[in-house]
């Protein structure tokens, strides 16, 4: 289980460590880590909202997903399911194969930065102090 809402995961060694394992996974849905749907057989994700400019998890969403996950204790077969699974995905040889197809690709021309990415960036540079007060103290 990892609830963390901090802004720059966007992967997590521990939930990969974890899938690998075969253990199932409960997360938060921010950033990097509701792609462990893709990695996981057993991957529940809690919902996370932004409301007046903070983060919020329900605390009954995380109660009932991991009283799901205790109603479903995984056997040692089922674990060797869900690890073989994660390693199509996470391994190091998988990742390897990943990483060899980009650099086998000839990149085209540079198109641009998209429209919305462009008005993100003002609107970024406007509210910055706003956008990330929730990561001060």
């Amino acid at each position: 289980m990892s609830l963390s809402l901090y802004h720059d995961e966007d992967f997590g060694m521990s939930p990969a460590e974890a899938a690998l394992c075969g253990l199932p996974l409960v997360l938060t849905d921010w950033g990097g880590y509701a792609g462990f749907r893709d990695y996981s057989l057993a991957c529940d994700l809690v919902p996370v909202r932004i409301e007046r400019g903070t983060l919020r998890i329900d605390s009954d969403a995380i109660q009932s997903r991991l009283a799901l996950r205790l109603e479903k204790v995984c056997s040692a077969k089922e674990r060797e399911t869900l690890a073989a699974h994660a390693q199509n995905y996470l391994s190091v040889p998988a990742a390897t194969e990943i990483l060899r197809g980009v650099l086998t690709r000839s990149p085209g021309p540079f198109p641009g930065f998209a429209e919305s990415l462009n008005r993100f960036k003002e609107l970024f540079r406007a509210n910055y102090e706003e956008i990330y007060s929730a990561y001060v103290r």
